[in-house]
């Protein structure tokens, strides 16, 4: 048995179910601004090792999952750059050009924040 739905259906259900993305734009029919859906989301950058020539951070989602990682000194596998020699991050500190980066990436949207998490 086949069933048809119209694209508001799959749109409606994709919200529902919360498989569509986060920040899906919505048109507003009053003023015809965009707006979001839902609070922009943030971001927590964990910097895990930072001693003797090793560097290890990692940047997570609202659900504490690892989305993005660094990697520098011995501890960046051998014959890669890093995130610094590559010129993306300035500095270990650099949450700017780090959400850049992933946002260039496509891990994170324009409007979501990027944080310290320790």
């Amino acid at each position: 048995m086949k069933v048809k739905l119209s694209k508001n259906q799959w749109e409606e259900i994709g919200k529902k179910t919360g498989w569509t993305k986060e920040a899906q734009l919505l048109m507003d029919k009053k003023s015809g601004w965009d707006i979001y859906d839902q609070p922009p989301v943030s971001f927590q950058y964990f910097i895990n090792l930072d001693e003797r020539g090793s560097f290890y951070a990692d940047v997570r989602n609202t659900s504490g999952k690892t989305v993005f990682e660094i990697k520098a000194g011995d501890s960046l596998p051998e014959g890669e750059t890093s995130i610094f020699e590559d010129g993306f991050m300035k500095h270990k500190d650099d949450l700017d050009g780090l959400k850049k980066y992933l946002v260039e990436l496509g891990i994170m949207k324009p409007n979501q924040k990027l944080v310290r998490g320790n």
